[in-house]
């Protein structure tokens, strides 16, 4: 069988089953990319795909063979043979040192260590565009909206978060009361020192006199 005609059924299979395992090479898997928004140029991106390799999994699907045997008019153990012949082929470049481009799904090398690696290709379709979208701000335009097990109105929520940022505000000046005491309290205590006779070192500096003992049993005279 033609090596190119092979490649090309195998893509197709690829593609239809969105799952190929190649002996001695890996499987390679298609996954669906879901749309996304592009906020900054105002458009929304259609879905796309990508392909990951898996280096451990390479065991071929049985419906690989059956699909290439009804393609191709040829028996299944001719198909068997034309897949492990193509995987050889594949490993061999790449044990010499190429890099195998396969058209449709990406770039194989190997590593210093005999490993595989993989670069997908980028699957992009030019029928599936992006889709202009123009974010709509209608201002002032009071709506319901469900918060936890309560309906409220888009200005209802607006006046709970003025609220919530008001206490807030008010509540980080906790420390403006706190010093206003404070500073009360240091004036009395200077006050008392300078007008009275307190001592505060003074007081911390005088000496610890013991009181005298206090007699608690005598001892008789001798005759």
């Amino acid at each position: 069988m033609n090596a190119q005609i092979l490649k090309e059924h195998l893509y197709h299979y690829f593609i239809q089953s969105r799952s190929l395992g190649l002996p001695g090479i890996g499987t390679f898997d298609l996954f669906r990319i879901s749309a996304q928004t592009d906020f900054a140029n105002r458009k929304i991106l259609a879905p796309g795909y990508t392909i990951s390799y898996d280096s451990l999994n390479d065991a071929p699907e049985k419906d690989l063979f059956e699909y290439l045997s009804r393609k191709c008019a040829i028996p299944e153990w001719e198909a068997i043979k034309a897949v492990n012949d193509f995987s050889l082929d594949i490993k061999g470049k790449l044990r010499a040192g190429q890099e195998v481009n396969w058209e449709g799904i990406g770039m194989l090398r190997a590593g210093a260590g005999g490993d595989i690696f993989f670069d997908p290709q980028p699957l992009e379709y030019g029928f599936i565009g992006p889709v202009n979208a123009h974010r709509v701000v209608r201002q002032g335009l009071n709506h319901p909206m469900l918060v936890g097990d309560r309906q409220l109105g888009s200005q209802d929520m607006q006046d709970m978060l003025a609220g919530e940022e008001f206490y807030q505000e008010d509540h980080g000046n906790w420390w403006v009361p706190s010093a206003i005491l404070a500073a009360i309290a240091l004036l009395i205590i200077a006050a008392r020192i300078l007008l009275g006779d307190h001592s505060i070192p003074t007081a911390r500096m005088d000496p610890l006199r013991p009181a005298a003992a206090i007699e608690t049993h005598t001892t008789p005279a001798q005759p």
